[in-house]
């Protein structure tokens, strides 16, 4: 045993001579060398084997040989080292290395290929396998590259708009349908639709005779008042679509071709002069201006708004403040005034919408909404407030419900009283110099005739068309500003909304809806506040339910009595330079005719085409700080539309002071516009 383990300790150093690089040049190299004679490694192997123990067999390094069924019957000679392998089988010299061959003898030989340097292609297989991969990668890139370039072709306006047909000419998808053909063909003009008057009457326009024609019931579908909703701005949203009898009177009709080849509904409709059934089309996109019951609310002059009383009313927010009210005409937009996002507030980021919440305190961000898109009126006056509106696009959806529904957008052709009885609402202050109220308000004001208020008593002219007001002379009703101003707060970001919630102390960040964008009237003039409407796109869509519901927007054709009773709602302040409400008030204001408004010793012709004006000549109910944005809404033919956006005002309920807003009935066809641009 002594002798054998001399052996073993022999080999030992043989295996780590053999491990440290030094085997015999010549074997693992390419050219071939002289075989070394028999030194005292083949004496000690020899040895080894011939003194192993019982059961164990010899064990033979097979260097570059044969299988050993060529020789393995010669028997071993004791004498000679290499007794298993005759002289003549010796080679003069080694080739190349060869792994070991195992004997019928031995144990099994450990097989280790030597390999290669990790992420290199040193082999020629692993190099071609290599080029094969960049062929591959070249290739796919060179088509990722055609069908870009393919999409390209094939849509040339996608960044920049529409395609004129095939002209290659582009243009805003906010100038199509905008009455004047923008397109080298008028292709713009075709397949524009509208709502008109109080009962939604479907109306297209023909570029040819350049007017409006109602769409006859004959052959009609619900499947055709789903691509008008659609082109109306309404994705994804159809309400009814009903027969009723044209009050417009009209004596030429569009009538649908049923059995027309054309998929395109516009290609199936013609103009003629008969109707059989003698009906047209309702359409009603979606249900909105419909509320829950609940008892009248002011602001300043008002009271605390029910729960559900005015759900189309949202809050919107920037960093958790109460900046401007908002009224939802849909699962994803919200009106409000343009003043509201001017810079550096006109970016989506910066809002959170809140709906169907009355108290700011109850406003948490988890129920807010994000915007998406802000969208200001593209003609607003930041100097005048002419056409002060915008729009805001929610990120995600608002789901309907008691507390939160949308107002309707008045349509072309709807008439208001001169003294309409509105409302306002807001969480704007309760008094001049106030802070923004924590409960919703909402106050009953008339509208006042432009001429009224553009007396120069009132507002000396400084009204315009764009404007509306409302509230009453003597200045006890009237919606209120936010005390901060909602000036710079342009963008986005700066806003959340909440919805169905009466309390501001009520309104968490978890409740609340991001902004996605930020849209104020183009016009909008931040000194005349002419044209002061805008819209938040909310970044995710409201859940509408019982407190939760758009409000109508006017539709052409509708006729508001002269003093139209409407309503006000909002957080704003209750008195004049008091704070903001924690409840949502409203209150009862009739309209006020813009003669009356422009009067010397109202607004001294300071009243647009694009304001409106609504409240008391007393002044004893008005808008206040905190209700910027907020509705004016009047409830005509069962549902509650939206007439007006709160824009400002000469204090809070002053005599002779009414609250101005936006005029909602010049902005709806520029609503529908940004809605479908930017659905």
């Amino acid at each position: 045993m002594a002798a054998s383990g001399r052996y073993w300790n022999i080999l030992e150093g043989l295996l780590l001579s053999l491990q440290q690089g030094l085997w015999p040049e010549g074997i693992l190299t390419d050219r071939p060398k002289a075989l070394p004679a028999p030194d005292a490694v083949d004496k000690a192997r020899m040895a080894l084997n011939s003194g192993s123990p019982p059961g164990i067999g010899p064990y033979y390094e097979n260097h570059g040989y044969q299988p050993e069924n060529l020789y393995g019957s010669q028997p071993p000679v004791a004498p000679s080292v290499y007794a298993v392998y005759p002289a003549r089988y010796y080679p003069a010299a080694v080739p190349q290395y060869t792994p070991r061959v195992p004997t019928h003898a031995s144990t099994p030989a450990v097989h280790r290929q030597p390999k290669a340097p990790s992420g290199t292609c040193s082999s020629r297989t692993k190099r071609l396998l290599c080029l094969v991969l960049v062929l591959g990668a070249i290739l796919v890139g060179v088509a990722l590259a055609a069908v870009l370039l393919w999409k390209f072709l094939e849509n040339r306006c996608a960044v920049s708009g529409v395609e004129c047909g095939s002209s290659g000419i582009c243009i805003s998808p906010s100038l199509w349908c905008d009455g004047v053909p923008h397109c080298p063909s008028g292709e713009d003009e075709n397949g524009c639709v509208r709502l008109y008057g109080p009962n939604f009457i479907l109306q297209v326009y023909s570029p040819q005779r350049k007017s409006w024609y109602p769409v006859c019931q004959d052959s009609w579908s619900d499947s055709y008042g789903r691509v008008a909703c659609a082109d109306l701005g309404y994705k994804n949203s159809f309400y009814s679509s009903r027969r009723i009898e044209d009050d417009s009177g009209a004596t030429s009709f569009m009538k649908l071709n049923a059995s027309a080849a054309s998929t395109d509904l516009y290609k199936k409709l013609y103009l003629s002069d008969a109707c059989f059934s003698h009906t047209v089309v309702s359409l009603r996109c979606i249900e909105c201006g419909v509320r829950s019951p609940g008892p009248q609310g002011r602001i300043v002059g008002g009271s605390a708004a029910a729960p559900g009383e005015w759900p189309w009313q949202v809050s919107l927010h920037v960093q958790g403040v109460h900046i401007c009210g908002g009224s939802i005409i849909s699962p994803q937009w919200i009106v409000t005034a343009a003043h509201c996002i001017e810079q550096p507030l006109n970016s989506p980021r910066y809002w959170m919408a809140f709906a169907g919440t009355l108290r700011q305190s109850g406003m948490f961000y988890g129920d807010a909404h994000r915007v998406e898109k802000v969208i200001a009126h593209p003609n607003y006056d930041s100097s005048t407030k002419n056409n002060d509106v915008a729009l805001f696009k929610l990120q995600t959806p608002l789901t309907f419900n008691d507390r939160v529904k949308p107002v309707c957008l008045p349509n072309p052709g709807m008439q208001l009283d001169p003294k309409q009885q509105c409302w306002i609402s807001g969480w704007g202050a309760t008094y001049e110099k106030g802070k923004t109220s924590d409960l919703l308000n909402a106050a009953s004001v008339p509208l006042i005739e432009r001429s009224t208020c553009n007396h120069k008593y009132f507002y000396n002219n400084l009204i315009t068309p764009a404007m509306v007001c409302a509230g009453f002379p003597q200045g006890t009703v009237d919606s209120c500003q936010v005390t901060a101003g909602c000036m710079p707060l342009n963008s986005p970001r700066y806003w959340m909304a909440f919805a169905g919630t009466l309390r501001q102390s009520g309104m968490f960040y978890g409740d609340a809806h991001r902004v996605e964008k930020v849209i104020a009237h183009p016009n909008y003039d931040s000194s005349t506040k002419n044209n002061d409407v805008a819209l938040f796109k909310l970044q995710t869509p409201l859940t509408f339910n019982d407190r939760v519901k758009p409000v109508c927007l006017p539709n052409p054709g509708m006729q508001l009595d002269p003093k139209q009773q409407c309503w006000i709602s909002g957080w704003g302040a209750t008195y004049e330079k008091g704070k903001t409400s924690d409840l949502l008030n409203a209150a009862s204001v009739p309209l006020i005719e813009r003669s009356t408004c422009n009067h010397k010793y109202f607004y001294n012709n300071l009243i647009t085409p694009a304001m409106v004006c609504a409240g008391f000549p007393q002044g004893t109910v008005d808008s206040c700080q905190g209700d910027s944005g907020g509705p004016l809404v009047t409830f005509k033919n069962g549902v509650w539309w939206l007439i007006g956006d709160t824009s400002w005002g000469s204090g809070c309920a002053k005599a002779y002071r009414p609250g101005v807003y936006g005029n909602v009935t010049v902005f709806a066809d520029w609503i529908y516009r940004q809605m479908r641009a930017n659905s």
